[in-house]
Parts: structure tokens; sequence; C-alpha cells
């Protein structure tokens, strides 16, 4: 027997970005959100994430100019 669970974020065109760079990384920031309440949970993107999406980004930027 098998089971599965999954854990969704959801970014929505155009209202959470123009292109699927920023799609995908809203997205991304909502399934982590959806993580953190556990199991088979999605998450809708909200402004609230912005500011935790805008931190991730400078980290990633830094790790790199860092390398």
């Amino acid at each position: 027997q098998l089971h599965l669970s999954a854990s969704i974020g959801i970014s929505l065109y155009p209202d959470d970005g123009q292109d699927d760079e920023m799609l995908i990384s809203k997205a991304d920031v909502a399934m982590r959100h959806a993580k953190t309440l556990g199991r088979n949970n999605f998450q809708l993107f909200s402004s609230e994430m912005d500011y935790f999406l805008s931190q991730t980004l400078h980290l990633e930027q830094d790790l790199r100019a860092a390398i």
C-alpha cells in the first residue's frame, strides 16, 4: 500500500507576477508555507509572503556574489 501527500503552493497570473520566474518563486514560497502547516495542504501566495520572498532572493544573490 502506498500513501501520498502533497504540499502545494499557488501563485496567480497576473496578480502575483508577469513572468514565469516570478510566478514560480512565489509559488515556491507558498509551498514552503504549506509545508509548515503539515501534510496535504495548499496555500495561495499572499502579499504577506512578499517579505519572505524578498529576503530569500537577497540571500540567493548574496551567495552567488560570494562564490
